[in-house]
C-alpha cells in the first residue's frame, strides 16, 4: 500500500468526533482551543498541541471553536508496514513532556504543507507521511504485549488475513496453515471474532474498498477486483449492504466544494505558518562569562556503582576493580544478593563489604524481597550482619540495606512488603547501627499510580528508591505490554513523576536512582560502540542538577555475562570487556573524571569546569538519536550496521566563547573518541578476524591499544578578556578539552 494511502489527512473545525472512529488517529490543533474526554480525563488542547487515538481509547471532543488536521492511519497498512507487531501509540503534548515532540510537530507541519503544493505533491506527501510514520512508531508505540494465549492466536489469525485479503482465499485453506481442522477452525474463528471466517474477510475488503470509493478517482470495477471481490456485482451488493447505497452513489456524495476547500486552505496554511518554529542550527555557540562566582562541582555520576551478584564479585579481577571503583573515587558500591535466603551464613557478604571498605566505599546490599523465603531468618540473618560490621568498621561507618521489590502492586502485596519494612527498621532502631534503610527500587508507570499503591500502605523506608529505566509496562483494555520510552529525558521524567507522587501523599524521604539500564535489551552491539560513551554524557548532562546519584551500570563484562566462545566484544553494557579492553563507555566516565572543582555551566552537549582563572575542563558530545530500525532489533542484540542504526549522522559544531579570561596565549589539549579513533567495536570489524577464533592475547593487546582517545594540540590566544573557540564533532562523538595558559 503507498505511504500516503496509510496516512490521511482532514481538517476539522469545531471537531465534534474523529472523522473516522475505531481506528489509529492523530489529532493536531491548528487553531483555537480543543476541550477533549480523553481516556476518562479531560484535557485542553491549545494550537500547536497534538494526541493520539487507539482503537480501543475512548475520545470526546466538547464544544469548541477550533481549528484541527485530523491524520488517520489505516491499521491494516500500518501493519504490513512494520512487520504485523501490534501497536499501541501513547503520545499527548497536553498530558507529558517528551522531548521528541518538536521533531513530530515539525513533521506535522510539513505534511500538510505538501498536502497544499501544486508542483511534486504526490511526492512530497508519500515522504512526509512515510516520515511521519517512522516517527510515531520510533517514539510513541510499545515494543511488545504481554499476551494471553487466545488473545496472541486471535491476533495471528488477524495477521495473515490481512496479508492475503486481496487474494482469494477461504476458510480451509487458513485452517490448514495453522494446523487445524476446517470444522475445528471455524468454531474457533467464530468464538475469537463473533462472526463468521466470510464475513469479517468482507469487512475487511470494504473497508480498504472505502478508502479507494471516497478518496480516489480509480473505477469502481478495478477497486472491486483489487480488493477481493470476484465481480462487481458482488462488490456492490456487499458494499450496500453496510454503507446503504452503491460505490458509485456513495462516492457522489462524498465528493465537497472545491471552492469551499480553497478558502479552508488558507486558514489552514496560514495556522501552520503562525505556529511553526525555526529549525536548529547545526551551530551550538556558548558564551561563559569567567567572571560570575562559581560553585563546587557536584560528580553525582560517581555517587554509586552497580557491582552485580555478590557471588560473582568475589570471583573479580582485583586490579581492573581497582582501576575503575577507585580510580575514578566512586563512593558507594552496590552488590545484589542473590540467592535464596534460607540460611543465616553472611560469611560471602563479609568479605564483600571488607572490600568495598578498603576501597572507602559505602555498601549497599540490594536484597530481592522474592527470595526471602522465611522472614524471621532473614531478620536473624541481618541481625549477625549488621553486629559484624560494627565489629569491623564501627558504628560511624554507614552501609544501605535496599529491600529490593520490583513489582506492579496490589494494595495486598503492598501491604505484606511494607510489614517487612516496618520490622527492619525496627531491629536497625534497636541496634543503633548506622544502617540505611532503602527500597523498594521500583520501575516508574507514567502516571506514578504502581509508586501511590505502595506508599499508601506507609513503607517504613529512610530512602525511597527507583529504577531509572527507558520503558514503562503500561495496561489497557487489551492486557499489560512495554511502552519504549525513546525520548532523551525519560530519566527525569521516571524522577519528576514519583517526586509528584511524594508530594501529593505529602511523603517526605527521599529520593535516590540506585539502578539505571540505558537499554532496554541486555545486550545489544551499541554498547561497545562510542554511542554508549556519548550517550552516557548526554545522560549526565540531561540530569545535571536535578538528582543526587545517576548510578553506573555494572562496569565489567565478566559481572555480566561469561562469554562462550571466542568473541573479543560481546554487546554487554560494561566499561571493559571480559578480556580487559576498554570501551569508549570506559572513556565517557574517564573524561568526566578529569573535570575540575568548581562548576562553571552546562548545556545539552556540553559541561564546563575551571580550577583556576584560565584553568578549563571542557566535556562535550554529539549524541545521535537511535531510529525505527534499532529499537526493531533491540531485542535480539543486533540485525544491521551500526551506522544503520541511528537517524541521522549529522556532525555538531560547538563555539565556545570565554569571556572575564586573562589575556595570552593558550594550550588546548583535545582528547577524542569517535568511530575512526578508540572505538573498540569499529577497530575490531577492520581487523577481519571473522569469528575470532584466532583471536588471541597479541590481538587482545592491540584491540586495547588502539582503543584509547585520538590526543590533538593546539593555541589559541585571549584578546580584550575574550577567548574563542571552535570543534566540529562526528556522530556519537566525545570530547574531552583541557584550555590551560601557556608558561612564559
Amino acid at each position: 500500500m503507498p505511504m500516503k494511502e496509510i496516512v490521511r489527512l482532514t481538517f476539522e473545525k469545531e471537531m465534534e468526533s474523529l472523522p473516522e472512529p475505531g481506528g489509529i488517529s492523530l489529532v493536531y490543533v491548528l487553531k483555537g482551543k480543543l476541550p477533549v474526554q480523553y481516556k476518562g480525563e479531560k484535557y485542553l488542547l491549545s494550537a500547536g498541541d497534538f494526541l493520539m487515538v487507539n482503537p480501543q481509547d475512548a475520545f470526546m471532543p466538547e464544544r469548541n471553536e477550533s481549528l484541527s488536521a485530523v491524520f488517520s492511519i489505516d491499521e491494516r497498512g500500518l501493519l504490513k508496514e512494520t512487520s504485523y507487531q501490534r501497536r499501541y501509540f501513547m503520545c499527548n503534548t497536553a498530558g507529558e513532556e517528551n522531548d521528541s515532540y518538536a521533531d513530530t510537530k515539525v513533521i506535522l507541519d510539513r505534511l500538510i504543507t505538501a498536502s497544499f503544493e501544486e508542483e511534486f505533491r504526490d511526492l512530497n506527501v508519500s515522504r512526509y507521511s512515510a516520515e511521519l510514520v517512522l516517527n510515531l512508531v520510533t517514539h510513541y508505540s510499545n515494543n511488545s504485549y504481554y499476551e494471553m494465549e487466545r488473545a496472541s492466536r486471535k491476533n495471528e489469525i488477524e495477521a495473515y488475513l490481512q496479508a492475503r485479503y486481496t487474494d482469494d482465499i477461504s476458510l480451509e485453506e487458513t485452517a490448514a496453515y495453522f494446523h487445524f481442522t476446517p470444522q475445528y477452525f471455524s468454531h474457533l474463528f467464530k468464538s475469537l471474532f463473533g462472526d463468521t471466517f466470510l464475513h469479517v474477510l468482507t469487512d475487511m475488503r470494504l473497508e480498504e474498498a472505502h478508502k479507494d470509493v471516497t478518496g480516489t478517482d480509480r473505477k469502481i470495477l478495478n477497486i472491486a477486483l483489487d480488493q477481493g471481490f470476484r465481480s462487481m456485482a458482488s462488490f456492490e451488493t456487499a458494499f450496500k449492504r453496510k454503507y446503504g447505497m452503491t460505490p458509485g452513489e456513495y462516492r457522489k456524495k462524498c465528493r465537497t466544494d472545491e471552492k469551499e476547500s480553497l478558502v479552508e486552505a488558507d486558514e489552514i496554511l496560514d495556522a501552520v505558518k503562525r505556529g511553526s518554529q525555526e529549525e536548529e542550527t547545526e551551530m551550538k555557540t556558548v558564551t561563559v562569562d569567567l567572571r560570575k562566582e562559581s560553585s563546587p562541582l557536584d560528580r553525582f555520576w560517581f555517587r554509586m556503582c552497580n557491582l552485580g551478584n555478590v557471588s560473582d564479585l568475589i570471583r573479580m579481577n582485583r586490579h581492573e576493580m581497582e582501576e575503575v571503583l577507585q580510580g575514578f573515587g566512586i563512593e558507594q558500591g552496590r552488590v545484589t544478593l542473590d540467592r535464596d535466603v534460607e540460611t543465616e551464613d553472611i560469611e560471602d557478604e563479609i568479605r564483600i563489604f571488607d572490600l568495598l571498605v578498603e576501597m572507602n566505599m559505602r555498601p549497599v546490599l540490594a536484597v530481592e524481597y522474592r527470595r526471602i523465603q522465611d522472614e524471621d531468618v532473614f531478620l536473624s540473618l541481618l541481625s549477625r550482619l549488621t553486629n559484624a560490621a560494627m565489629n569491623r568498621y564501627g558504628s560511624e561507618r554507614q552501609w544501605m540495606l535496599e529491600l529490593v521489590y520490583d513489582s506492579r502492586f496490589t494494595k495486598e502485596s503492598a501491604g505484606k512488603y511494607c510489614a517487612l519494612t516496618r520490622k527492619v527498621h525496627d531491629l536497625i532502631e534497636e541496634k543503633h547501627c548506622g544502617v540505611t534503610l532503602a527500597g523498594p527500587c521500583l520501575s516508574m508507570d507514567r502516571t506514578g499510580k504502581n509508586l501511590e499503591v505502595l506508599l499508601q500502605a506507609e513503607p517504613a523506608v529512610d530512602v525511597l528508591t527507583i529504577r531509572a529505566v527507558p520503558y514503562a509496562v503500561e495496561e489497557n483494555d487489551e492486557g499489560s505490554f512495554i511502552h519504549r520510552l525513546s525520548d532523551e529525558g525519560y530519566i527525569l521524567r521516571q524522577v519528576h513523576t514519583a517526586e509528584k507522587v511524594m508530594r501529593d501523599l505529602h511523603v517526605e524521604k527521599n529520593l535516590l536512582i540506585t539502578e539505571w539500564k540505558a537499554l532496554m535489551a541486555d545486550k545489544h552491539m551499541v554498547y561497545d560502540s562510542e554511542f554508549r560513551g556519548a550517550d552516557i554524557i548526554r545522560n549526565v548532562l540531561a540530569c545535571f542538577g536535578e538528582v543526587d546519584c545517576l548510578p553506573m551500570e555494572i562496569p565489567f563484562d565478566a559481572l555480566v555475562e561469561k562469554s562462550r566462545g571466542f568473541q573479543a566484544l560481546h554487546g554487554l553494557p560494561g566499561l571493559l570487556t571480559e578480556r580487559g579492553v576498554r570501551k569508549p563507555a570506559y572513556y565517557a566516565y574517564r573524561f568526566l573524571k578529569q573535570t575540575d572543582r568548581n562548576y562553571v555551566t552546562h548545556t545539552d552537549h556540553v559541561l564546563i569546569s575551571a580550577a583556576d582563572p584560565g584553568y578549563l575542563q571542557v566535556i562535550t558530545h554529539n549524541c545521535r538519536k537511535l531510529n525505527y530500525r534499532f529499537y526493531n532489533s533491540e531485542m535480539s542484540g543486533s540485525g544491521g550496521e551500526l551506522s544503520s542504526y541511528f537517524e541521522d549522522e549529522e556532525p555538531l559544531t560547538m563555539k565556545l566563547i570565554f569571556t572575564g579570561i586573562p589575556d595570552g596565549n593558550y594550550f588546548i589539549k583535545t582528547r577524542l573518541i569517535n568511530e575512526e579513533s578508540g572505538s573498540a567495536v569499529r577497530i575490531l570489524e577492520n581487523m577481519h578476524y571473522g569469528d575470532e577464533v584466532y583471536f588471541g592475547r597479541d590481538e587482545r593487546e592491540y584491540l586495547d591499544a588502539l582503543s584509547k582517545p585520538r590526543m590533538e594540540g593546539s593555541e589559541a590566544k585571549a584578546e580584550n578578556g575574550t577567548l574563542i573557540l571552535s570543534c566540529t564533532l562526528g556522530p556519537n562523538e566525545i570530547r574531552h578539552v583541557h584550555i590551560l595558559p601557556k608558561k612564559q
